[in-house]
């Protein structure tokens, strides 16, 4: 985890290090100190006591964060300016410009601001940030952005929407109109051939069939096909521990023969090298 400068919040301003699971939201945020100073190690690092720090101090407590700068809670700028990189998540790997939410005229109700100019994301990179720039923690875990949809691609809610799980009252719809259409004008020829008996024989015969075409396409057969996709999706998190978000997609990707991914900004990024393509069966 990496250390992170927070302002105390009583008397002159008093920083220390701390790391990312300490930060709660309302702490104060030195974004200088973690954009000029790029450590390799995480740790505890001497405290930082307003503008009687010496450059030692400031040098001492900068090198507890961890490089890359990756910011682990969602923030607002309420003073200086920074530059941050938000590919991870919106794969554009492009520089951001980000001002101070209190020295603008267009100001929302904090801590949500009209503008996603003055927020920082979590799980973004701090590229640079201005001298003194400060800003307050607004969401940790979970109440970040992208803590939010972590938390919705793993949780059970996600999966029992009935829209996106079961299928089988759309399917019984489309039943319903095919029985309307194919099915109910030749069960009413039937009944016509009872009232005949020297068209018999052409009766049994298209009883036979509409018997034998009820056979092979059951009413119970989209029950049996989403059964059978939802155990499969089981089997996949049990067995081999994968999680199908959406399990009714299972026979389509067993058609599949080779997957391509490319996220744009990231694959494409300058510090990204290209090695090879490796094959995997």
């Amino acid at each position: 985890t990496s250390a992170f400068p927070v302002a105390g919040v009583a008397g002159p301003p008093i920083y220390k290090a701390v790391t990312a699971e300490d930060l709660l939201p309302g702490d104060i945020v030195d974004l200088s100190s973690l954009a000029q100073h790029q450590g390799n190690s995480a740790g505890t690092a001497s405290s930082l006591k307003g503008a009687k720090n010496t450059t030692n101090e400031r040098e001492a407590c900068g090198s507890a964060f961890s490089m890359p700068n990756i910011i682990p809670a969602d923030c607002v700028l309420v003073r200086g300016g920074a530059l941050v990189n938000e590919a991870a998540l919106t794969g554009e790997s492009l520089p951001l410009q980000k001002v101070s939410y209190l020295s603008l005229e267009e100001r929302g109700e904090y801590p949500e601001p009209k503008s996603e100019r003055h927020v920082l994301h979590a799980g973004t990179t701090l590229l640079a940030a201005e001298t003194g720039s400060l800003a307050v923690v607004t969401g940790i875990g979970v109440g970040t952005i992208r803590g939010d949809a972590v938390r919705h691609l793993f949780s059970k809610a996600a999966t029992n929407d009935p829209s996106k799980r079961y299928d089988f009252d759309t399917h019984l719809k489309v039943w319903h109109t095919f029985t309307a259409v194919f099915v109910a004008p030749p069960v009413t020829m039937c009944m016509l051939f009872l009232t005949n008996p020297s068209l018999a024989e052409i009766h049994v015969i298209l009883v036979q069939a509409l018997t034998t075409l009820m056979m092979l396409a059951s009413p119970y057969m989209p029950i049996a096909l989403s059964t059978a996709c939802l155990e499969s999706g089981k089997r996949l998190e049990t067995e081999l521990q994968l999680f199908v978000m959406d399990k009714h997609r299972i026979p389509v990707t067993g058609n599949i023969d080779i997957f391509a991914f490319d996220k744009t900004g990231t694959v494409t990024e300058e510090k990204m090298r290209f090695y090879g393509v490796a094959t995997w069966t």
